[in-house]
Order: structure tokens, then C-alpha cells, then sequence
């Protein structure tokens, strides 16, 4: 059984899905999935939603994995585009009404 710490930092997992390496996206996923569904479950109006907005938050750190510095925090960066993804969810059913 693989720990935390053995499997290394947040940023070091980073570097090598920048790298290429799926799992160590897998385990980013793994370790922030819930905390970043409860981060936006507060801004959305129901579970669905924020569901939605969490996985749109992982697809767009996938896809802009080569933007991550290494030198901040992997934390961050994510709750950042979570909460830019609420915002945009926002924004379209504001513009939807």
C-alpha cells in the first residue's frame, strides 16, 4: 500500500503528468476530487451542478497542465480554476433566465 508520502508532493505528481505520466494525474484526482466538490457545492444550486463544475475543473487542469509551475501550489491552481468554473457555470444560467 502506496502513501502520500511515498508517492510524493502535489507538485512533484505534477511535473510528471506534465511529463506524460496519467497516474500521477489520477492520484491528483484522487487526493482533491471530494475537497474540490465541496468547494464548489457551495456556490452551486444543487448536487448535479457541482458535480458538473468538478469535473470541468479537472478537465481544464488536464488541458492546461503545461501552464502548472511547479514552484507554487498544485492546490491553488486547481481551487482557482474551480472557482473561475463557478463563475462561468454562473454566468451561463444567469444569461440562460
Amino acid at each position: 500500500m502506496t502513501t502520500e508520502k511515498q508517492l510524493g508532493s502535489d507538485e512533484a505528481l505534477a511535473c510528471r503528468a506534465q511529463a506524460g505520466c496519467a497516474a500521477s494525474f489520477e492520484e491528483l484526482v484522487y487526493r482533491y476530487e471530494a475537497r474540490v466538490f465541496r468547494f464548489v457545492a457551495n456556490s452551486c444550486r444543487n448536487a448535479s451542478d457541482a458535480q458538473e463544475v468538478t469535473q470541468d475543473a479537472f478537465v481544464a487542469a488536464f488541458r492546461n497542465l503545461a501552464k502548472f509551475d511547479a514552484r507554487r501550489s498544485f492546490a491553488t491552481w486547481l481551487f482557482t480554476i474551480a472557482r473561475r468554473k463557478c463563475i462561468d457555470r454562473h454566468r451561463s444560467v444567469r444569461s440562460a433566465t
